[in-house]
């Protein structure tokens, strides 16, 4: 997502909705909604009056179990990080241009995202290599060989 705040210092403009509208109108996807007043603190704070947020999203890799869906799973996304421009003069971002940052960031999340799978499948496999180990100890060796010879049980779980 990406959010701009071209001048924060513009003067907020009252959205009103059509009250036959079965249904009360929200603002969350909107570029057109305004700055929340703590972060207006923030930009003031920093002297700054436009700003270009974009989100940097991954998936959540809590092992939950399973996903009740079995067709396709709707895989959990955290927040990452977020990618911040601010400028010292107000500063509207063109449509295309936006959609080309927001572009970056999704290419750039699905590298952390991979970076992060990596990672975990590195630990996933060192565990999975001390386990067959241990269980080879148990197999040919006296079960006090799982703590005193190396790899030993401490290697499996965190502990002093």
């Amino acid at each position: 997502k990406v959010r701009m705040i071209v001048d924060c210092h513009a003067k907020h403009v009252k959205v009103l909705q059509d009250e036959k509208l079965p249904f009360d109108l929200t603002l969350c996807g909107s570029t057109l909604r305004a700055p929340h007043s703590c972060h207006l603190q923030y930009m003031a704070n920093m002297d700054s009056i436009a700003s270009l947020v974009m989100a940097v999203v991954v998936n959540d890799n809590e092992e939950d179990g399973e996903s009740s869906d079995a067709v396709q799973p709707q895989k959990r996304k955290r927040l990452w990080g977020l990618v911040v421009c601010h400028n010292t003069t107000p500063r509207f971002v063109p449509f295309p241009l936006r959609y080309a940052c927001e572009f970056l960031a999704q290419v750039f999340a699905i590298h952390v995202n991979k970076e992060i799978e990596l990672e975990f499948q590195i630990i996933e496999k060192n565990i999975l290599r001390t386990q067959t180990l241990l269980c080879d100890m148990l197999m040919r060796d006296a079960p006090l060989g799982i703590v005193s010879q190396s790899p030993n049980i401490m290697d499996l779980v965190k502990c002093d």
